[in-house]
């Protein structure tokens, strides 16, 4: 692609539209000169993709949370599980993923820290390369996320994270600059939040001075959806596409560089470095066939190695063919295995505890609950199924309600009526091994 021959050929107009998204989860392309459109797609943990015609959405295979992906400490195996999330982007004609997350873990209580790999820095940026590096092996972009000082939900369109220069850089930059220099993610995608007062899609010194131009990023700098605040500012000062669209050519954007407000050296720079994405990702129509049976044996050794194993000389671990009572419907049709917001996707499998534990025991089980609800009736069948089993596995956790992006939970507690049922049970068999979720 001769990116500047196209640029040359291309009017203000045209060049205007490239700065904005042609809808939800499309970037524009230019038409007339052949360049088509991008498809983006959700998906830190597998991509959350759709139908164009009537939204219905398709399976994909459901990875761990970033968290777990963390825990295995297994570069290679993290390269393995991007690069057949990439496939799968390609088999259903998706040219960027937006993930991964890097941003760190400052309080328990962040409603997204299932989806960030961890609050060490180093480790995140490691994991994040990795990730990448398989990703985009398929010709399939990613978008690393969220630059930067992004640690909270509530309040997450207007709150400044205030942070002096050194601590910036040492915490928050890490893990980005690692992940850059070790994978190149295609693209990046610029925080709701403000830095020290200044929203960050339109940060002179986040986006302009340390990743374009310390950092040397040659990619393209993507909003979030919905966290630009002014669009002069923000294409004044780094940011290469608003989204989402449909955006609109801005009359006050057009004037800003008819008068020199923003150089059009400026604007070509925006346009460059979204051509330059054309150029990397693979072409529409080119896609791949891929086995979503495979792609799940995968995600089960991601599951596997993220597991650290405890000592416990007491109950576990349990022996083959033993009673237990399995307690809750977070082992069965409430199983979690799903963030609420951007990593939500439909699983094209589902691993339900209940399922895999009668292959290996005496089972006896009892709903317990409605998600947080437990009822007379609910609580009497879990109680009886507690009295006729050697051991008890109460399954327990967060709900959809109580942690999701969007908002932080209000505090580190289960569920009320979880453990008041929790209680009651061990009054009629102490031995209980308890499963958080």
């Amino acid at each position: 692609m001769d990116i500047k021959k196209i640029i040359s050929e291309m009017t203000l107009e045209e060049k205007l539209l490239m700065l904005g998204g042609q809808d939800g989860w499309h970037f524009y392309g230019v038409e007339r000169l052949g360049i088509p459109a991008i498809r983006v797609c959700d998906g830190p943990h597998g991509i959350r993709v759709h139908t164009d015609q009537n939204e219905v959405y398709l399976p994909a295979t459901n990875f761990p949370t970033a968290s777990a992906m963390a825990s295995t400490f297994n570069p290679q195996l993290i390269h393995l599980a991007g690069k057949t999330i990439g496939e799968e982007c390609r088999h259903y004609g998706v040219q960027v993923l937006l993930g991964p997350g890097v941003n760190g873990k400052r309080s328990p209580l962040a409603g997204r820290n299932f989806e960030y790999y961890s609050e060490d820095p180093y480790l995140s940026g490691k994991i994040a390369a990795a990730f990448i590096n398989g990703v985009q092996s398929n010709k399939v972009g990613t978008s690393l996320k969220h630059y930067i000082a992004n640690e909270q939900e509530t309040s997450r369109l207007f709150i400044s994270s205030k942070v002096d220069e050194r601590t910036l850089r040492e915490i928050y930059l890490t893990p980005f600059q690692m992940a850059i220099e070790e994978a190149n993610p295609w693209t990046i995608m610029g925080s709701y939040n403000r830095i020290n007062g200044v929203y960050g899609c339109e940060n002179d010194h986040t986006l302009n001075t340390i990743l374009k131009g310390q950092l040397k990023y040659d990619g393209l700098v993507v909003s979030d959806w919905g966290a630009v605040n002014d669009k002069v500012e923000s294409h004044k000062y780094g940011l290469d596409i608003q989204m989402p669209g449909p955006v609109d050519i801005d009359e006050r954007l057009k004037q800003a560089v008819l008068n020199g407000e923003i150089p059009m050296a400026v604007i070509d720079d925006h346009v460059t470095r979204c051509l330059r994405l054309h150029e990397r990702v693979f072409k529409p129509g080119d896609t791949v066939d891929t086995d979503l049976d495979k792609n799940h044996e995968t995600a089960q050794k991601v599951a596997a190695e993220s597991i650290v194993l405890l000592k416990n000389e007491k109950i576990l671990p349990l022996k083959k063919n033993t009673k237990i009572a399995v307690i809750g419907r977070f082992a069965d049709d409430q199983v979690r295995y799903n963030g609420g917001g951007s990593s939500w996707m439909l699983a094209h499998k589902i691993e339900r505890p209940l399922e895999a534990l009668k292959a290996k025991a005496k089972v006896i089980y009892a709903s317990a609950y409605d998600q947080e609800k437990v009822t007379k009736k609910t609580e009497t069948e879990a109680l009886a199924a507690a009295a006729k089993a050697k051991t008890v596995l109460f399954f327990t956790g967060t709900t959809a309600s109580m942690e999701s992006e969007g908002f932080d939970r209000s505090s580190i507690d289960l569920p009320k009526q979880h453990i008041a049922l929790l209680k009651k049970i061990h009054k009629v068999n102490p031995n209980i091994v308890v499963i958080l979720n």
